[in-house]
């Protein structure tokens, strides 16, 4: 044995993907044994479990410290079982390089100061980067056809629904856990009747996020519910049972059991999308139902309620004294109109805005692309493929035009008020239920209203021919 072979300072590293204590020791076994054959001397073991070698290995993990240690002398070689045990990219071949460290296997040496090891090394490097990404493109081909058959993707549990059921190997997020599913039902349906603003104390996101942290109810990964968390969870439309790939909806539904209706989910994701375009003008709270929607019938200005004297609710014209008509007849007329309208069979056609909802829908695919995006450069990070510098400045790059995607989705969305009432079982009950705020977004965008003054001589009798509602641009089909 040379004298070069005696001063072999060695360092074991052992490493696995999974945890399992027997993969580990059977390394860290077979390892000593060829440093004791080969009589060198072991300075440490170095053990990164649960450990990707295509992932990148941190500052507390056993091959930091094991690289520190060769940078201070106190090794020169690494022992493992073999070369995938070390590394699976170039990047960490030339780490090894630079820190001047003889890598040893149990199938052979490989002598990384010269140009043969090197060789050698950098064709190992290149055949396990090769089977990262094989593995990775069969993965990708089998979540694509796993999404088309309306399997689950998501192995980690969602809210709502039931983790991967080891008896039978069932997967997770195809039963439902009853408690979880009736907080979301219960969720979605108090911020559907508070409306637009959710300015009913405890309907809105933050109200029904406080709600779940005061019952003890945490987030699948046990952190507290914050508004943007119970929102990420209510605008899923996997609570539907609609299955999408890459944002893109897929042709066969969800083969898991749904939360929500179908129409109670878009209701809601509209309602949410409203309220996610930014913060109400603050002003005084409007508390008439027609106040600025109908207009006067001699002049075409608005109308707003007052009281009279005796505390009489009015409506009257805003420019001048042109007419001042009861409130109450006027309103129950107004909602009476409204309730047979949204009650009527083609009622569902309303909620269509053909040109406004084909541009947001673009825009949203556009944006759930990035996003799936974003998600691959993360991947290819963690499989090696990218630098953290390229994904880094991949990451920069397709942010920026996600934010501005975002930007022009905030400007075309806003909660369609007809969503989730119109063709409703129950017009007159649901209307009942909602804010006042909504209500007269409801009027806004079904009617123009018009109300003339009484003739003279019938001030005590309600004329209802003097209330006119016209409908606001109807569809052709519609109109009438």
């Amino acid at each position: 044995m040379t004298s070069q072979e005696m001063a072999r300072r060695v360092a074991l590293y052992g490493r696995q993907s999974k945890d399992d204590p027997d993969g580990i020791e059977r390394q860290i076994k077979r390892g000593t044994a060829l440093i004791q054959a080969r009589g060198w001397t072991l300075v440490d073991t170095y053990l990164d479990d649960d450990t990707s070698a295509s992932k990148d290995r941190g500052a507390k993990t056993g091959w930091a410290r094991m690289l520190a240690d060769a940078q201070a002398g106190r090794v020169n070689t690494v022992v493992a079982v073999d070369l995938d045990r070390l590394l699976r990219t170039t990047k960490d071949l030339n780490t090894l390089i630079d820190a001047g460290l003889m890598a040893v296997t149990v199938d052979g040496e490989i002598d990384l100061a010269t140009a043969d090891g090197e060789f050698r090394a950098t064709m190992l490097a290149g055949i396990a980067r090769f089977e990262v990404r094989r593995k990775g493109e069969r993965q990708k081909r089998g979540n694509e056809q796993r999404a088309t058959r309306g399997e689950p993707l998501y192995r980690g549990r969602r809210f709502g629904y039931l983790g991967k059921d080891v008896a039978t190997g069932r997967p997770a997020n195809i039963e439902l856990d009853p408690v979880e599913a009736d907080l979301i039902r219960d969720a979605a349906q108090r911020i559907l009747a508070a409306g637009e603003t959710g300015v009913r104390k405890g309907e809105g996101l933050a109200g029904i996020a406080r709600g779940w942290r005061a019952a003890g109810v945490t987030t699948v990964y046990g952190g507290k519910w914050s508004p943007s968390a119970v929102r990420q969870i209510l605008a899923n439309p996997y609570l539907a049972g609609i299955a999408t790939y890459r944002g893109q909806l897929v042709a066969e539904p969800g083969t898991w059991k749904p939360i929500l209706d179908e129409d109670t989910h878009r209701a809601l994701a509209a309602l949410l999308d409203g309220r996610r375009a930014g913060p109400r003008k603050q002003g005084a709270p409007v508390r008439t139902l027609l106040s600025n929607i109908a207009v006067c019938g001699k002049c075409g200005s608005h109308v707003i309620g007052i009281r009279d004297g005796k505390g009489t609710p009015l409506y009257r014209c805003a420019d001048t004294a042109h007419l001042a008509r009861q409130r109450e007849p006027i309103d129950a007329l107004v909602v009476a109109t409204v309730i047979k309208r949204l009650a009527r069979p083609d009622a569902a056609e309303l909620v269509r805005d053909e040109e406004r909802m084909e541009r947001l829908a673009t825009v949203r695919e556009q944006a759930e692309a990035l996003r799936a995006h974003l998600n691959e450069i993360a991947d290819m990070f963690d499989e090696g493929e990218y630098t953290r510098e390229q994904a880094a400045r991949s990451t920069k790059r397709t942010t920026a035009r996600l934010e501005a995607l975002e930007a022009d989705e905030k400007g075309l969305v806003g909660s369609n008020a007809l969503a989730g009432l119109a063709g409703a079982p129950d017009v007159a009950k649901k209307w009942d239920k909602l804010p006042l705020d909504r209500q007269r977004s409801v009027i806004s965008k079904l009617f123009e209203v018009t109300i003339n003054g009484l003739a003279k001589g019938n001030g005590r009798v309600f004329d209802p021919d003097t209330v006119k509602l016209r409908p606001r641009n109807p569809p052709p089909a519609l109109a009438g």
